[in-house]
This record gives C-alpha cells, sequence and structure tokens, in this order.
C-alpha cells in the first residue's frame, strides 16, 4: 500500500581497526543511530505514522550499540579489485543498558572473490552475502532489516526494493573497464557490468 512520510535519521559511527598480520583486520565500531518518523506532505494517502505507527520502531526510535567484525582480505585494491578476496564476518548488539529503545542483534558473513581474464581490465566478481537481524519480533526495527537492492546488492533494483527479517544473497559480476584518465579534477573511470 502506498504512504506518505518523511524519514529522517541520524547516525554516527567510530570505526577503530588494528591489522592482526598481512591479510587478517579486526575493526571495533560504536554507534549511535536515531530515526524520526513524520507525517508525510500528502493528504490523499495514509501517512507514515498511522501506517507504520504499530511496528516496532514504526514512530522513531534511539538505537545505539556496538559492532564487531573480523576481515580476512587479499585483494589487490580496495576500491577496484580485479584479483583476491574478501572474507568478513560481523556482529552488532543494540540493547537497553547502551542506551537503545530496542534490543536486537545483527550477524552478517559476507565473502567476496575476485577473477581477473587476462587483464585487469575483465574481471569476474563473485559475492555471498547472508545477514539476518536477532530479537524478539516486537524489538526488531522494520527500518533495520537486512535490505537487497540498490548498487551494493541487487543492480537493476532501487535501494531497499526487498526487505525481511533474514536475507541471502548470490551474486556475480562481470566486469569491464572501459576508461581511466586523469584530469585536473581528479580520475576518471568508466566501466561496464553484466
Amino acid at each position: 500500500d502506498e504512504s506518505s512520510f518523511n524519514y529522517e535519521n541520524v547516525q554516527v559511527r567510530l570505526t577503530f581497526g588494528r591489522s592482526l598480520g598481512n591479510d587478517l583486520y579486526v575493526a571495533f565500531e560504536p554507534f549511535y543511530r536515531e530515526v524520526w518518523l513524520d507525517d508525510g506532505a500528502e493528504d490523499e494517502i495514509p501517512n507514515g505514522p498511522d501506517v507504520y505507527g504499530n511496528l516496532p520502531g514504526g514512530l522513531g526510535v534511539k538505537t545505539p550499540g556496538l559492532g564487531l567484525s573480523v576481515i580476512y582480505s587479499t585483494r589487490d585494491s580496495q576500491w577496484r579489485p580485479t584479483e583476491g578476496m574478501r572474507l568478513e564476518m560481523r556482529v552488532e548488539d543494540s540493547r537497553s543498558y547502551m542506551g537503545s529503545e530496542l534490543d536486537y542483534s545483527r550477524y552478517i558473513a559476507d565473502a567476496r572473490y575476485y577473477v581477473s581474464l587476462s587483464d585487469k581490465y575483465r574481471v569476474i566478481a563473485l559475492r555471498l552475502r547472508a545477514e539476518t537481524l536477532e530479537g524478539e519480533n516486537d524489538q526488531l526495527p522494520w527500518w533495520e532489516m537486512p535490505t537487497m537492492g540498490g548498487q551494493d546488492t541487487m543492480r537493476g533494483f532501487w535501494e531497499g526494493r526487498f526487505h525481511g527479517k533474514t536475507m541471502f544473497l548470490f551474486n556475480g559480476e562481470f566486469r569491464y573497464h572501459i576508461l581511466d584518465m586523469k584530469r585536473d579534477i581528479g580520475p576518471i573511470n568508466l566501466n561496464f557490468v553484466v
């Protein structure tokens, strides 16, 4: 159903990381997030509080917490990898003793693998990701649920097109690098992805 609402949020994350060797890293991340959901601008359709008000965090909520990640990476580049892998295990916890208004945990496992085909301009990128939100149903904010859609998870679908308590993604891409130029304003890159 259609609804009209203004969704605003403030989020602060501080990441502290340390290398445990050449390819292994650990990161600790305290975070604070606050969300507001207000009436929308259109009078013809239901507003957000009327539609989402009975859902956990439906009118807005504070969810500070802590995150911990362990990352193993052998990629040749952080921004445009052409070979190697990246494995990440992540846990986030948001609890009342941390100041949160809801109690839940997030678990993420993410694996990426890159294979260069003959040169750095043709790359196969594979990704496997699983994410789940755990807690009592009345403690899971709907806007914190895992989502799929957008350039980071599913190209061709808008950001957050699919969402739910748990998500599982397998994605494969062929990336072809078309253009790489250096200009006064910075590098200009053009890539083609299937």
